[in-house]
């Protein structure tokens, strides 16, 4: 209730633009006359309970399969590392793997050491099945691949990913995807959530979408200036082929 009081109390002196509202958790905090100017694909699994079919296509089940028997072959192992287990070490191999990663493609990321402040607070904050968690690929105890998110309430949210240039021929990407999903499952979560974006490879795995939503109160000069920003943007997108 206070919150909802405060957004009402700010949308009546001022613009205001509720950015990627969950259309659940997000929807109570909308005021009375918010137009939503934009949406955003977050694709979503419900991880099927052990003994419960896969919601992978057949032949994507047979690519897994072969993949896991290559890496394998090379001793690579998986394990799930809980909130509670979390801590700097871990935080850093996670950066060292995912500049790795990225310095191998020849592109940028965003997802740097500057990052590492908020993410130790997380950690220090974190519970049994609240807060940062991640899966690590080691081989001979080395870890050589890494899949980061967040668990709250039965979901895991997949944040970032990393691995040594070396392992991306054996499809480590696209395994620790799958072994996460698994071992999410393992520990309680019921959905594993792979946040905004829909790359393809997301629906491999069976994701459907949830749209999150952005909601704008036009208020004053400012705010209608804004909504026309949007509503322009709208008419650029409709006119694309």
């Amino acid at each position: 209730m206070a919150v909802r009081d405060w957004v009402a109390a700010k949308a009546a002196g001022a613009p205001l633009l509720l950015s990627e509202l969950d259309p659940e958790t997000g929807a109570p905090w909308v005021p009375a006359g918010a137009r939503r100017v934009a949406s955003s694909a977050c694709p979503r699994l419900d991880i099927p309970a052990e003994g419960q079919p896969s919601p992978f296509s057949s032949s994507f089940r047979k690519s897994l399969r072969a993949y896991g028997r290559k890496l394998e072959r090379r001793d690579v192992k998986f394990r799930w590392v809980a909130c509670q287990e979390m801590n700097d070490e871990l935080l850093e191999t996670l950066f060292h793997l995912h500049e790795r990663r990225w310095r191998a493609s020849g592109r940028a990321t965003s997802f740097d050491r500057s990052r590492a402040g908020l993410h130790r607070r997380l950690i220090a904050r974190a519970g049994p099945g609240r807060g940062p968690a991640m899966v690590l690929a080691e081989q001979d105890g080395r870890a050589v691949g890494a899949l980061y998110g967040f668990c709250w309430e039965e979901v895991f949210a997949y944040y970032q990913t990393g691995w040594e240039p070396e392992w991306a021929d054996a499809n480590l990407g696209t395994v620790l995807v799958a072994e996460a999903i698994r071992l999410a499952g393992l520990a309680g979560a019921r959905v594993f959530d792979f946040l905004r974006g829909a790359e393809a490879y997301k629906y491999r795995f069976g994701a459907t979408d949830r749209v999150d939503g952005t909601w704008l109160v036009a208020s004053g000069m400012g705010g209608r200036v804004l909504d026309l920003r949007y509503r322009l943007a709208e008419r650029r997108t409709r006119a694309r082929p």
